[in-house]
């Protein structure tokens, strides 16, 4: 018999003895344990019904729902947001490391020099990058690529560097200084190193007019003269696109003919003087480019120093 029938039984005798009244045809302290037993055992009733009894109670319990804890929720809730919360500063430090930490991207000139040429590379992040000299502008692509000895420094892969270098096919590599604010870029096939400061763009701070032409005092220009029959945009597949508008502006773009998709774009301002068109860009060290075009209409076209020019509607 188990310890819970036993106390039971125990409980019984207790009672029993501390009852004064009861009927005299009938006394349990007449009555032992072994003869409560025997009558239970006669009704079918044994120690083995009890333990079968209680495995099925358990059984019950285990297959009824258990009410959830109020606090285990918010405790969940809070776990989940601290794994995302790793999730996400680590992940943020893999993406870093692994696309970025490498990277170029910024604006950087000439060390020493930027006031003479006024030259700017920019790199962005999507892998464009851009020559620029204020009004003219280079735009290309370049790729980063790890060299096989992880000690190297890393190869600069790009057209339009190659070509405004004067090079073609070179190597380059680039490596930074002492700090990220300076580094090194190394045509490795010449062995000509290029020291490049990380800067900011500034701005072209001269104001830029077609009266800026370094004709005009000769020639005696005092206002902007339109020819209207060139505004609009006109095209030539091999020499690019010129766009004239009728506040004096305009811009000249061309893909470069180099086996690459780099592009060349020149924004101006102009002016019209007999059958010539003045233009002149602005730069960032504050002297204005001049250019003189010979002109003439015909059967339609643009005729711009010899070459025809289609207009583009």
């Amino acid at each position: 018999m188990d310890t819970e029938n036993k106390d039971l039984f125990e409980n019984t005798e207790n009672t029993a003895e501390t009852e004064t009244e009861t009927p005299e045809s009938f006394s349990t302290l007449d009555v032992s344990k072994e003869d409560l037993a025997q009558e239970l055992e006669n009704f079918g009733i044994t120690d083995e019904s009890f333990e079968e009894a209680d495995e099925e109670v358990d059984a019950e319990e285990q297959k009824a729902p258990k009410k959830k804890c109020p606090v285990q929720v918010p405790i969940i809730i809070s776990a989940v947001a601290l794994v995302l919360v790793a999730a996400i500063v680590f992940g943020s430090v893999f993406v870093f490391n692994t696309f970025f930490k490498d990277s170029i991207d910024g604006v950087w000139t000439l060390a020493g020099s930027e006031t003479e040429t006024g030259m700017y590379l920019i790199f962005e992040k999507n892998g464009e990058v851009t020559v620029d000299y204020g009004a003219n502008k280079y735009y290309g692509h370049y790729e980063l690529v790890k060299p096989e000895n992880e000690d190297e420094d890393l190869i600069i892969k790009s057209d339009l560097l190659c070509m405004m270098m004067g090079v073609s096919n070179a190597n380059m590599t680039f490596s930074y200084g002492d700090t990220k604010d300076t580094m090194t870029v190394t045509y490795v096939d010449y062995g000509v190193p290029v020291e490049f400061k990380k800067t900011k763009l500034p701005k072209i701070e001269e104001e830029v007019t077609a009266l800026n032409h370094a004709s005009a005092d000769e020639l005696g220009i005092k206002e902007v003269n339109i020819d209207e029959k060139i505004l609009g945009s006109w095209t030539e597949e091999t020499y690019g696109t010129y766009t004239f508008d009728k506040n004096g502006t305009g811009s000249y773009e061309v893909t470069m003919q180099n086996g690459s998709d780099c592009l060349y774009v020149l924004e101006f301002n102009y002016t019209v003087y007999e059958d010539e068109i003045l233009l002149t860009a602005g730069n960032y060290v504050g002297d204005p480019q001049s250019g003189t075009m010979q002109y003439y209409l015909d059967k339609g076209n643009l005729v711009i120093d010899g070459i025809g020019f289609r207009s583009v509607k």
